[in-house]
């Protein structure tokens, strides 16, 4: 694909998830609303006004765009500076405790630990997989391939032990890149077996890991009980 085709898509998903993002805020938490609802919603609004969510997504960019590549402790000292130039961007509970965790020493990779034990399982790694999935691609020059620099850390380094508190975040874009790469030959000289090995690997990891989160479900509604 043209770079410049890929830039401007690429644009576009950040675009799409400010808008969506703006225009769903003031229903967070409904199970189902109207398009008349969301029509008469953007209507009262004069401007709209992106919250957390994106906001967090735009700190992924600026850091994998910083860096060339990802580096964790550089994400998570982006999205606690950009938290404190606007705090009102609608973040919930969570996220500042967090931040000042990591402001006070915390490893990034673990400060949610204690105030998510076994994962917080929202929704906010989808929110922020655009630019994820552009560095999964990489900057190519016509006729070029190869793997870009978030998913060579995937696979040469592994995921980290937690994301968002949960396996999953990283083991879907993993896979979805690892395949990707496959038939471009991304991975140097790795036999079949080998390859399979790997996504063997994964499988096993996202079963228990979906074992936990059916564990803690289990739970949950027991105490409703």
């Amino acid at each position: 694909m043209d770079p410049k085709v890929l830039e401007r898509k690429f644009c576009g998903c950040l675009l799409g998830l400010a808008v969506g993002d703006a225009l769903g805020a003031p229903f967070e938490g409904r199970r189902s609303v109207s398009g008349s609802e969301v029509y008469a919603a953007a209507r009262r609004r004069r401007i709209l006004r992106y919250p957390d969510d994106t906001h967090m997504a735009l700190g992924v960019a600026e850091s994998l765009a910083a860096c060339g590549g990802f580096d964790g402790r550089h994400m998570a000292e982006t999205f606690v500076r950009n938290f404190e130039r606007e705090p009102w961007r609608g973040y919930g509970p969570g996220p500042p405790r967090i931040f000042r965790r990591i402001k006070l020493g915390a490893p990034w990779d673990r400060a949610a630990e204690d105030i998510y034990p076994g994962g917080s399982f929202g929704n906010g790694a989808a929110m922020r997989a655009a630019p994820g999935i552009r560095s999964l691609v990489g900057s190519h020059g016509p006729g070029e391939r190869g793997p870009g620099p978030f998913l060579e850390h995937l696979f040469r380094e592994g995921p980290p032990l937690r994301h968002h508190g949960c396996w999953f975040g990283f083991s879907g874009p993993f896979c979805f890149g690892f395949s990707f790469g496959l038939p471009f030959g991304w991975w140097g000289t790795m036999s079949v077996e080998e390859e399979l090995g790997l996504l063997r690997e994964y499988q096993r990891r996202l079963e228990e890991e979906l074992e936990r989160v059916k564990e803690r479900i289990r739970r949950l509604e027991g105490r409703q009980e």
